[in-house]
C-alpha cells in the first residue's frame, strides 16, 4: 500500500469516527469540512459559527446541528 492510499484511509477513518460522535472538536470539524482551524475560529469570533465549550479548559466543541447550520450558510449568534 502506498503512502497516499494510507493517508486517505486514515482520513476516512477519522471522518467516520467524528460523524458518530455527539460532539466534535475543532480539528475534526476542520477535517470534515475542509476549512482551516484558524478560519473556523474566525467564524466563531464573527458569530457565523456557534460552538459549545466543555470541560475544565473550555475545549471548543460543536454539535452536528451547529455544523450543519454553518455549512448551509445560516448565520448563528447575530450581533
Amino acid at each position: 500500500m502506498d503512502i497516499n492510499n494510507k493517508i486517505i484511509e486514515v482520513k476516512e477513518s477519522k471522518i467516520r469516527i467524528a460523524q458518530a460522535k455527539t460532539y466534535i472538536d475543532i480539528n475534526e470539524l476542520s477535517l470534515l469540512c475542509g476549512y482551516s482551524v484558524s478560519t473556523l475560529r474566525r467564524s466563531i469570533y464573527e458569530g457565523k459559527l456557534e460552538s459549545t465549550k466543555r470541560g475544565k479548559y473550555c475545549k471548543v466543541l460543536f454539535t452536528h446541528n451547529q455544523v450543519n447550520r454553518f455549512l448551509n450558510g445560516s448565520i448563528v449568534n447575530e450581533k
